[in-house]
C-alpha cells in the first residue's frame, strides 16, 4: 500500500448546470459537472435555526366535538409541534371560524409542525372527538 501524502485544498462548489450523464468504468451512471468556481468563493451553508426555550402546553378540547377553540402561543413564538395523544382528526387554522370552511386537516395520530410564525400569536383547533388533550411545544 503507498503512502498517500495529504493536501491542503478548498472544497469547491459548482453553481453550474450539470453537463450530463454518462457510464463509468464499473458500468455504473456518473454524473459529470463543470468546476469553475474560484477559492474564494462562499460556499452557501443551509443554517438551522437554534430552538431555544421550548414550552410545553397540554390542552383539552372542549367537551363538545367538532367546537372550534382558541390557542393562545406563548410570546415569541417561532416555531411549533402540534399532536393528539389519543387518535382524533383535528382540524388548523390560522382565522377565527375558518376550522369549518378553510383549514388544514391533521388525521388521527398525527402531528403538525410549523417553522414560520411570525406574529401569529394563535392557532383555532377543532377534533372531530370530545376531550382530547392536545400537546402544543412552542419554540421561541
Amino acid at each position: 500500500m503507498a503512502l498517500e501524502t495529504p493536501t491542503n485544498s478548498s472544497l469547491i462548489m459548482d453553481r453550474g448546470i450539470p453537463l450530463g450523464n454518462s457510464e463509468d468504468i464499473d458500468q455504473r451512471r456518473a454524473l459529470h459537472v463543470k468546476i469553475k468556481n474560484k477559492n474564494s468563493e462562499p460556499i452557501p451553508v443551509a443554517t438551522v435555526p437554534v430552538q431555544l426555550n421550548p414550552s410545553v402546553l397540554n390542552i383539552t378540547s372542549p367537551a363538545t366535538p367538532n367546537t372550534e377553540f382558541p390557542i393562545t402561543l406563548p410570546t415569541g413564538t417561532a416555531q411549533f409541534r402540534l399532536k393528539s395523544r389519543k387518535l382524533t382528526r383535528m382540524k388548523l387554522a390560522y382565522v377565527l371560524g375558518e376550522t369549518v370552511t378553510n383549514y388544514y386537516t391533521l388525521p388521527p395520530g398525527s402531528d403538525f409542525y410549523e417553522s414560520f410564525v411570525g406574529s401569529l400569536g394563535m392557532i383555532y383547533l377543532s377534533c372531530d372527538k370530545a376531550s382530547q388533550d392536545i400537546e402544543l411545544i412552542c419554540y421561541a
